[in-house]
């Protein structure tokens, strides 16, 4: 997981391409699949299975079918899950650093405190999915349908979430300094106690947004009047 102190987007690629994988484990043969670094298991239907502490780091995985899989702690750092179905997905504490998950299906996946820092979200479809601590740092989001998942106390910082669909997404305690949400449908979003310093939210739909104690200095769109947190 990236430090929760601001890091510079170049240091941070630096830093994710020099992690090594840590307890991470081949698994072998599952479901016609061998399961390992580098494995390709495009299409393949591994739904319902057990890869926990996994390492999957940099493997071809477009199309494959995760749903309702357990991938906790799994290692998919620069993995290719393009149009994978992680839908209810247990994903808590896995490093999908780098990975790309264009128009991934990620419907109620758990990714509590999961790594997704520069991974590639663009159009993925993952509604009421609970990203609570996760690390979205520099995370292409950009109009990929988020409507009602939690960020809370995520780090969303520089993530781009321009044209993204967040209607009732939860921020509370989220840092989103220097994030840009142009454009992005946040009507109902909760931003409470939020960081929004820097970030951009010009022609964002803020409909019934709430902003009590948010930061708010430097943010482009933002109200400029808010009530205090209680």
């Amino acid at each position: 997981m990236l430090a929760k102190h601001f890091i510079p987007r170049t240091a941070t690629l630096l830093l994710l391409m020099l992690m090594q994988p840590v307890e991470s484990r081949d698994l072998g043969w599952v479901k016609g699949c061998w399961i390992r670094s580098g494995t390709e298991c495009s299409e393949e239907r591994l739904t319902r299975v057990n890869l926990r502490d996994a390492s999957l780091s940099y493997a071809e995985l477009t199309g494959t079918h995760f749903a309702r899989s357990n991938l906790c702690r799994a290692n998919l750092t620069g993995a290719d899950l393009q149009n994978a179905d992680l839908s209810y997905a247990s994903l808590n504490h896995a490093n999908l650093s780098t990975a790309d998950l264009r128009d991934s299906v990620m419907l109620k996946a758990k990714l509590k405190d999961a790594d997704l820092s520069l991974a590639r979200m663009r159009s993925a479809y993952a509604p009421l999915a609970d990203l609570q601590g996760a690390e979205l740092v520099a995370t292409d989001l950009r109009d990929a349908n988020m409507i009602g998942a939690n960020f809370t106390k995520a780090d969303m910082r520089e993530s781009i979430l321009d044209g993204a669909q967040l209607h009732r997404a939860v921020f509370r305690d989220t840092n989103l300094q220097n994030a840009s949400l142009e454009g992005a449908e946040l009507d109902g979003a909760d931003f409470t106690n939020a960081d929004l310093r820097g970030a951009n939210l010009s022609k964002a739909d803020l409909s019934n947004a709430i902003f009590d104690g948010a930061q708010l200095q430097g943010c482009i769109g933002c109200p400029v009047v808010v009530r205090p947190a209680p």
